[in-house]
């Protein structure tokens, strides 16, 4: 039998060379724009004490925005990306400095999907109820008004199981409140059914921890309408030595903490970070920390479960965890993997249950220094079994869903979107639902 071999590539290793550079170069343009943009306007507002853009200015962010290679100002906004991939809009509503957002939008700068998603999440904050009151930033037309307790039907498959889509409403299946994805996850958790110990006994542990919490903090929109008191409580919790968590977050972002008894040492917790997104700097993963109790006061959970809400940098929000940990290294680290998809209030607050696991099981074993590799394994194993049974919930009540609503279009595209996905698992129904081509919305 004649060998078969690959068909030799057209295109010159000097040709490929050429064009990844001058991707490259885009890229680098694209960032180098943003950041100018950012700190020419953050000058010319602390000199001038108005967020206005006047005829001058506007004349020179257009030749700056021609010397990054835009044919305009108005191309530039809409057109470049910064590192997370967002437009300059989206990284000012992020910011909730709406004042920046609306003379961007006086510029030439418009919403898109991704943009009215972070203007949803922002305005829920007192930044944001400040901006309304004000007037202070033009809403966008046509935007889907989320509910306070509830997730959109697309960010709620979306989030869970990595599908990137778009509904018919224009709502995105990535980003979302703190409160609705933290409901979430409690229901997860007291879902997942596990016969085996020493698992069965740990999971009821977090069960118990997240309902706890969600019942305490009383969360609406990405705001713990239980503070002060949930702080109180929360901490009260950590020092009847039970496993405690706690949902913290930044402006537009949210990490995962948690709080775990240290075994025969009453005067100390286990404090869980994860955070495998945005402030990682290329840390992604969990730390844990040994901490004195006393330090877990009130103050600290209120204010870090209040970061989005007070409009709390990434930076600041670590400021309080680094002066709980006293500015100590960790005691255990576990690598996880950076994000995938724009679901940190999912993706953290899920992987830090993998840093509770693990501190169980240190318990039972007489400290982190009998953890052997072995052991890691085994309870990274107790991990995926769970975050596997999540997902498989999910399809299963997409699947259900689609079989009440076959024609549904939002259903279809989610339908299509998983099924998309590599080394997705086989579903007849979903399998059934894409049979026809249905129309994605993508992600502009």
């Amino acid at each position: 039998m004649k060998e078969l071999s690959a068909p030799k590539s057209t295109v010159s290793p000097d040709v490929a060379e050429d064009k990844l550079k001058a991707l490259q170069k885009a890229k680098i343009d694209q960032d180098l724009f943003i950041q100018a943009l950012f700190q020419f306007l953050q000058r010319m507002f602390d000199s001038t004490l108005k967020y206005e853009i006047d005829s001058e200015a506007k004349t020179k962010l257009t030749d700056l925005a021609k010397d990054c290679g835009y044919q305009d100002l108005p191309t530039a906004l809409n057109s470049a990306k910064n590192a997370r991939g967002q437009s300059p809009l989206t990284q000012a509503l992020q910011n909730q400095d709406f004042s920046l957002a609306q003379s961007l939008l006086d510029s030439g700068a418009k919403y898109d999907v991704q943009s009215m998603d972070e203007y949803g999440i922002a305005i829920h904050s007192q930044r944001g109820q400040q901006a309304l009151q004000e007037h202070t930033i033009t809403a966008p037309e046509g935007a889907f008004q989320s509910r306070p307790d509830e997730l959109h039907r697309v960010k709620e498959f979306g989030l869970v199981l990595g599908i990137v889509m778009v509904s018919v409403d224009n709502t995105s299946s990535q980003r979302a409140e703190v409160g609705p994805t933290y409901a979430l996850m409690t229901e997860a958790v007291s879902d997942y059914s596990c016969s085996n110990q020493p698992a069965k006994e740990d999971f009821e542990q977090i069960k118990e921890a997240f309902v706890f919490t969600n019942r305490e903090a009383k969360f609406e929109f990405s705001t713990p309408e239980g503070s002060p008191e949930a702080g109180a409580a929360l901490s009260e919790r950590i020092k009847d030595r039970e496993v405690t968590s706690v949902p913290i977050n930044c402006n537009g972002h949210a990490m995962g903490l948690s709080f775990v008894p240290v075994e025969g040492n009453r005067d100390k917790t286990y404090l869980v970070f994860t955070n495998r997104g945005e402030g990682a700097k290329g840390k992604y993963g969990t730390q844990i920390y040994e901490v004195d109790t006393k330090d877990v006061t009130p103050d600290f959970i209120n204010k870090v479960m209040s970061g989005h809400d007070q409009g709390l940098s990434h930076a600041q929000v670590m400021a309080e965890i680094h002066q709980v940990t006293k500015g100590k290294e960790p005691i255990y680290t576990i690598d996880q993997k950076k994000q995938s998809y724009d679901n940190c209030t999912i993706a953290n607050t899920r992987a830090n249950i993998h840093g509770v696991l693990l501190c169980q099981e240190a318990n039972r074993r007489g400290g982190f220094e009998n953890v052997t590799p072995e052991v890691k394994a085994e309870v990274k194993g107790r991990y995926k079994q769970f975050t596997s049974d999540m997902r498989d919930k999910k399809v299963q009540k997409l699947e259900g869903l689609l079989q009440d609503h076959p024609s549904d279009p939002d259903l279809k595209a989610l339908a299509k979107g998983f099924m998309e996905k590599p080394n997705h698992k086989h579903s007849d129904v979903l399998q059934a639902a894409v049979t026809e081509e249905i129309p994605m919305k993508a992600m502009k």
